[in-house]
């Protein structure tokens, strides 16, 4: 029995269906699968005839034992010194999936990459990753990937990338066609422009800058559409320095985000989660709080302790009012005697914002009051990307920083700014410009997708046609490749060496774990290359001298430039600095400049509802598209996949009679697109929302023509805007669609899942939301765990839903991806999965999200109805599933209460194309058609730890097993271990006051510990 009965009165939903009882819901209760086989009906002749052919099969398997073709197999000649069959290398890295630059380690067996994984030693994202990140991997065994030069013909009459006339290359051909590209266009007064993505090597800059003086005239232009440059844009206007800072949320007590999402894509996502997290632990009485305005859902605000929702473009204002209060109103902070912050902040008051909101004034004081109260101790972030009033956003924020002397504590300036913000959407516009003029000669494109990613209103299409010579240098012919005079194929960044200072101080290094798979080359290989600059052999020499010369001699490193190189190479990153992470405050706040005040002007959204564009958690700009893993990972909020979407509040579905799946004609003055409705809880009813990397038409095989492209639905003009699109109208087409949901698979139905409580009650009885149990009786004797019992906490109060431990798991087990029809039936085959619950009203819902994955139960009710012995109970503690026994009965799946298990109904890995299987993990079996599978708590890891502490004489030791899941956790929510080790964390967090099992009532015996979740309102 639960003795804490208050905690299962707060009644939980998955979806809309489930919570009005809807027949799409009713429907699927009590049925046993989510999708049932087929019904066949069979009749007495046809049975006999199947007896017949089953006792002739037994017949002829016991026959058929002829000896196999003989094949022969090849041992090393000589075997190279650092590789041992069966041993898998570890080497240290980069991850240069987004501007973030994350640290990595590399697992490597015989020669292959297998698995990626965060540095533990690299300062920013401590051996953590996201699932973009984690799913980089798979980019570089893409079969779409381009395997040489190619040269097209862009006449206007071909334009289309499988043109007849387009010609593969050799290197040679390629080389000596650019390089007299180059010089023609040097000799005749032309400029050579290197247009590339956000870059975070120092090394690769003075290439860049090195290779414009060889060729002269020229120029360098970095653009990335998902970095918030409006950050670094209000920083100069506010202060006169163009920076970027380091946002130090583990120093926070009080954070406020006006839409930047930072737990989900905004500037270093991981770096960020890993602060969060540990600015709420509390058990050690630290909890910070969140506050988060926006009016487009994000990842961020669903973890939100105050979510205050707003029309698109109303933030600011909201940020001018808490200005107002505590600046004007209460006259407080070093900013209160200026005579042209009160003239800004005039009719800013809080009662007027909260007649103009709908926001209640008394949330709004709250607010203003804990900032206050908090002040050097907390954190006021700018919106979203590309938000309205973008610059003007950002200024509010620094005027609030300033005046709560957060500037230079919690918002470093000055020891360690990032440099993951490189991106000038003014210099892209003068490119444009000077291309229009003639005055481009040469165009060389790199880690950018122009033609995709711009709005055609740009005029980056026509623009390009006035270059005489256009060089894309991507993985793949992608949609600005069609444009293009060459195509060369870039390495992966596994394949070739790089490094990256995504913040002041830290250097970190890339080295190849890996020779390039096709006839690709790095990047700056090939600056070099036509660049002609000879004094070095190639790009790796460049790279050894610049941190020889920049890097090594400017610190007074003890040991030789030879030792501390490979001491580099090791370790995977340098720190230059003392970032000073214990100190409080790093620098003096600084005074607002009078002339930014001019830019905080509110201008409305004046159609009826506004649409705001975002890069979603999976997908982010569209790069990775192609990556099966990312399209078939649900979206952390809709959990749907392989899709996108524009969601609208109940409210506003309700208003225009649309229900989930209909497709709707968004109409604004400047666009109009077709798009499935998804209805969203917790969003204004004037926002729309949809995400951005989709609908690419040159992604490959896998992401081609996956939903909808939204370039066309950027507000174009001096600075391009994705948020408070004015859209006139929402015409219903007529047309509905499935989208492939995953949550809808497993319902609540009613069951004690979530526990939670407030920071004060809990502070108060430590108690609070765990859910103490009384020992319930059992037929079933104890099994005994003499050596081992292998155990798994996961923190609620942690967790943000941001699903890197589903990829990770995916990349770890060899867990294939089934594509969007199979999805729709139930058949995703994660092995770990993040569910999503709301609780409350359906407008303004709180939300949960809660990781699910096999609970290794110690009266495991799968066990007992297998009839074939494929799932038992091992001596130490695991639930395990014997794959060549498992004859496909399904008995177990329906006898699971947390719906775990999964059933592979097709032969996913029949025809793995190559080279894709040179990424599966050899520690781990690939599951065939008819056979369950499911988490094991990663056994291959806890079988190498248990190989390793018996030839050392030793048991092992808490902390050594790490699970995929709770290795890459950016948030460090899931904790791994021996629960029979009373010193262990996980023995530990079984013991917390906080600790609950979902389902515990069942008797099951979970061994999984729950913490539950803590909200600080």
């Amino acid at each position: 029995m639960v003795k804490n009965m208050e905690q299962t009165e707060k009644k939980y939903w998955g979806s809309i269906e489930e919570l009005e009882r809807l027949p799409s819901y009713t429907e699927s209760l009590g049925k046993e699968f989510a999708s049932p086989p087929e019904e066949q009906t069979i009749t007495e002749m046809e049975r006999r005839d199947f007896l017949k052919v089953m006792g002739a099969g037994m017949l002829l398997a016991t026959a058929a034992c002829s000896r196999r073709p003989v094949e022969k197999i090849i041992p090393y000649v000589n075997k190279p010194e650092e590789i041992v069959p069966g041993v898998a290398s570890i080497y240290a890295s980069t991850c240069f999936e987004c501007a973030a630059s994350c640290g990595l380690l590399v697992k490597t067996r015989e020669g292959r990459p297998i698995k990626l994984e965060g540095n533990d030693r690299h300062p920013l994202n401590r051996g953590r990753l996201c699932a973009r990140g984690q799913a980089s991997i798979l980019n570089l065994y893409d079969p779409d990937r381009l395997k040489n030069p190619v040269k097209i013909d862009r006449r206007p009459v071909a334009g289309a990338l499988e043109n007849s006339a387009n010609k593969a290359l050799r290197w040679d051909e390629t080389d000596q066609q650019i390089k007299n590209a180059i010089a023609e266009a040097k000799n005749s007064g032309a400029k050579t422009v290197v247009l590339t993505g956000t870059i975070t090597s120092p090394s690769t800059r003075r290439l860049i800058a090195d290779f414009i003086a060889a060729v002269g005239p020229g120029s360098h232009i970095e653009y990335e559409a998902v970095v918030p440059e409006e950050v670094a844009l209000g920083q100069t206007a506010s202060y006169g320095q163009n920076v970027t800072p380091r946002y130090r949320f583990d120093k926070a007590d009080v954070i406020v985000s006006f839409g930047a999402d930072f737990l989900g894509t905004w500037l270093s996502p991981v770096e960020f989660a890993n602060a969060f997290a540990r600015g709420r632990q509390v058990e050690k009485g630290k909890m910070s709080q969140l506050v988060v305005c926006e009016s487009a859902l994000s990842l961020t605000g669903s973890n939100a302790d105050e979510y205050l929702s707003v029309k698109p473009g109303d933030e600011l204002i909201v940020a001018l009012s808490l200005a107002h209060e505590i600046i004007v109103k209460k006259g407080l902070s070093f900013l209160a005697g200026r005579a042209d912050v009160a003239q800004t902040l005039n009719g800013y008051d809080i009662d007027t914002v909260s007649r103009e909101t709908g926001l209640e004034a008394a949330a709004l004081r709250k607010v203003a009051s804990a900032l206050w109260k908090s002040r050097g101790k907390g954190i006021v972030l700018g919106g979203a990307v590309k938000a309205a009033n973008a610059v003007a956003m950002q200024t509010a924020v620094n005027l609030l920083n300033s005046a709560l002397e957060n500037d230079g504590a919690t918002i470093d300036y000055s020891i360690a700014p990032s440099n993951q913000a490189g991106s000038s959407q003014a210099s892209l516009n003068d490119l444009i410009a000077e291309m229009n003029r003639g005055n481009v000669g040469v165009l060389l494109i790199h880690n950018i997708n122009p033609l995709y990613s711009l709005p055609s209103s740009w005029g980056f299409a026509a623009a390009l046609k006035k270059v005489k010579t256009v060089v894309t240098i991507a993985d793949r012919l992608n949609e600005t490749s069609a444009a293009s005079d060459f195509v060369c194929p870039v390495s992966h960044y596994l394949e070739a060496w790089n490094d990256a200072a995504p913040q002041r101080g830290i250097h970190s290094i890339a080295q190849p774990v890996i020779n390039p798979l096709y006839d690709t080359r790095s990047f700056q290989d090939m600056l070099i290359q036509w660049g002609q600059l000879t004094f070095f052999a190639g790009w790796y020499d460049y790279l050894k001298a610049y941190w020889q010369d920049q890097i090594y001699s400017a610190h007074n490193v003890a040991v030789p430039f030879g030792a501390f190189w490979e001491e580099t190479l090791k370790k995977g990153v340098f720190e230059a600095i003392d970032r000073m992470e214990k100190r409080d405050r790093l620098a003096p706040p600084r005074d607002l400049a009078p002339t930014a005040l001019s830019m905080l002007t509110h201008r409305k959204n004046p159609g009826n509802f506004g649409l705001t564009l975002y890069p979603s958690v999976s997908l982010f700009d569209g790069r990775s598209a192609n990556s099966a893993w990312l399209q078939e990972l649900p979206d952390p909020l809709s959990k749907i996949t392989w899709d996108n979407y524009v969601s609208m509040a109940p409210a506003t579905a309700k208003e225009l009679s649309l229900n989930e799946g209909d497709v709707v004609w968004l109409k604004g003055s400047r666009f109009e697109v077709k798009l499935p409705v998804h209805i969203q809880p917790k969003m204004h009813s004037k926002s729309l929302m949809a995400a951005i990397g989709y609908g690419r038409k040159n992604a490959g095989s896998v992401g081609n023509n996956v939903g909808i492209s939204l370039a066309e639905a950027q507000s174009a003009g001096g600075l391009l805007q994705w948020g408070a699109l004015p859209v006139d109208s929402i015409v219903k087409t007529g047309v509905q669609v499935r989208l492939a949901t995953t949550q809808g698979h497993h319902n609540v139905e009613g069951r004690p899942i979530i526990r939670e409580t407030t920071f004060a009650e809990f502070r108060k009885d430590p108690h609070a939301a765990g859910a103490e149990m009384e020992t319930l009786p059992t037929l079933w004797p104890r099994h005994e765990y003499k050596g081992y019992r292998w155990g798994m906490a996961i923190d609620m109060n942690s967790c943000i839903g941001c699903n890197a431990c589903m990829i990770g798991c995916q990349s770890e087990n060899n867990i294939p991806t089934v594509g969007k029809e199979q999805v729709l039936k139930g058949r995703d085959m994660h092995w770990i999965r993040v569910d999503r619950y709301y609780a409350g009203d359906m407008d303004q819902p709180e939300m949960n999200f809660q990781p699910m994955l096999c609970q290794q139960c110690e009266n495991a009710p799968c066990e007992t109805v297998c009839p074939v012995l494929a799932t038992v109970h091992t001596e130490d503690g695991l639930n395990s599933q014997i794959y060549n026994r498992c004859v496909g009965t399904r008995y177990c799946s329906n006898n699971c209460p947390y719906k775990v298990r999964r059933f592979n109904f097709l032969d996913f890995r029949k025809e793995l194309p190559q080279p894709l299987d040179l990424l599966l993990n050899p520690d781990v079996t690939v599951r065939s058609r008819g056979v369950m599978e499911k988490c094991n708590f990663c056994m291959q890891r806890i079988r190498s730890a248990k190989d390793k502490a018996k030839d050392e004489g030793r048991k092992v030791s808490d902390g050594e097993v790490l699970t995929a899941c709770q290795q890459t956790c950016p948030a460090s929510a899931i904790v791994f271990g021996d629960l029979n080790d009373p010193t262990s964390l996980v023995s530990k967090l079984k013991k917390s006051p906080r600790g609950y099992h979902v389902l515990e009532d069942l008797n099951v015996g979970p061994q999984v510990t729950y913490l539950a979740k803590i909200r600080n309102t």
